[in-house]
């Protein structure tokens, strides 16, 4: 009885004695996997391309960012009158956040570019 249950069990083209094929020919899962694979690759290679540029952008920035703050701070050191001092402190504020968002720009710019690189399409 436990026996017929599980024959019971299956499709009506096992029961008529027709093969039955898988949902996915061998092949096209071979290809569907290397393709995968390949995919997967490009966007390892780009992301890893791409943590290096933003490493080396992000360095620059912050170099080029603390000699200017140091700048301003032995400046501000300098100054005899509170006018100046104002004057100093408000040239360095405007100047950091225009620096600010341009860096932030450039990172945005190398983040899309490799967004772009990973996604297009493989050549087929």
């Amino acid at each position: 009885m436990a026996e017929q249950k599980r024959k019971g069990a299956g499709t009506a083209r096992e029961a008529v004695g027709e093969p039955v094929s898988p949902p996915v020919e061998t092949g096209e899962m071979a290809r569907l996997g290397q393709r995968t694979m390949e995919v997967m690759s490009r966007a390892a290679r780009a992301s890893l391309a791409s943590a290096t540029e933003i490493n080396r952008e992000v360095v620059a920035f912050l170099n080029l960012r603390m000699k200017k703050d140091f700048e301003a701070a032995s400046l501000l050191l300098r100054t005899r009158k509170a006018d100046d001092a104002l004057s100093a402190q408000a040239s360095f504020f405007e100047e950091a956040i225009r620096d600010y968002a341009e860096e932030t720009a450039r990172l945005f710019d190398i983040a899309a570019r490799v967004a772009r690189e990973a996604l297009k399409p493989l050549d087929r």
